[in-house]
């Protein structure tokens, strides 16, 4: 480590103590986006990951990366709440609605992530990307990003789900005869075929496996949780009082 660069390190905690704290959490939270983000960009010798002056050294060097990390904003988790609300309401249209928006919102987010940082599209080519049609985000797209598909069930649910969404947001009552169901009875039948718990659940089960898809894409992540762990013990032991 250059010498300059440990007494520029030590100095940061020494004339601020609070720091030390800060730095703790920082690393909890932030710190594994800021590592992955280097690793990304060959800042960080691979070869010496496991040296922590180092790595503190590289991450006060290169801050200024904070001011590249992209947030994406997150609403499926009040989506779910308010699909289960619908559900024990008897609500089944709107549980469907919300349901298959969450599952658009989680795979949208899957396509933004891996586009610009494994393929390095720009914000706007991977917009264009995430317009495609649903079904192409299921299929090949799918297949080229992560070299393989969703499982067949998992992506004959996800199909299912939006269909019907699609068929409850265009619904217009058709008048039948008497002794026939009309198409919101048929449309309600397909969804308890399926099951309520089930459609309720599928968010998470196309979460866990979009996120095994983007670890296996992206080892980084799995080495800057390692890293993350490893430096805030550092700092705990060489700087904690």
């Amino acid at each position: 480590m250059d010498k300059s660069n440990k007494i520029k390190f030590d100095k940061v905690f020494e004339e601020n103590p609070e720091l030390q704290k800060n730095a703790l959490d920082l690393a909890f939270h932030v710190m594994p986006s800021i590592i992955e983000s280097l690793l990304l960009s060959d800042k960080i010798d691979r070869n010496r990951t496991d040296d922590m002056e180092y790595i503190a050294s590289v991450v006060l060097e290169h801050l200024d990366v904070v001011d590249s990390l992209q947030h994406s904003s997150r609403i499926d988790d009040q989506l779910i709440e308010t699909a289960r609300e619908a559900a024990l309401a008897g609500k089944i249209p709107v549980v469907v609605i919300l349901i298959a928006t969450t599952l658009e919102h989680i795979i949208n987010l899957f396509y933004r992530e891996t586009l610009e940082k494994g393929f390095g599209l720009s914000s706007d080519e991977a917009t264009e990307a995430i317009r495609s049609n649903f079904q192409t985000k299921l299929g090949w797209l799918m297949q080229i990003v992560s070299e393989n598909g969703l499982s067949d069930e998992l992506r004959k649910r996800v199909k299912q789900i939006t269909d019907l969404r699609n068929a409850f947001v265009h619904y217009k009552a058709i008048g039948v005869s008497l002794n026939e169901p009309d198409s919101l009875e048929t449309l309600i039948n397909q969804v308890n075929n399926i099951g309520i718990d089930i459609i309720l659940n599928t968010p998470d089960e196309l979460e866990s496996e979009l996120s095994k898809k983007y670890e296996a894409l992206f080892p980084e992540i799995e080495l800057s949780h390692q890293i993350t762990e490893a430096l805030a013990l550092f700092i705990q032991q060489k700087y904690s009082s």
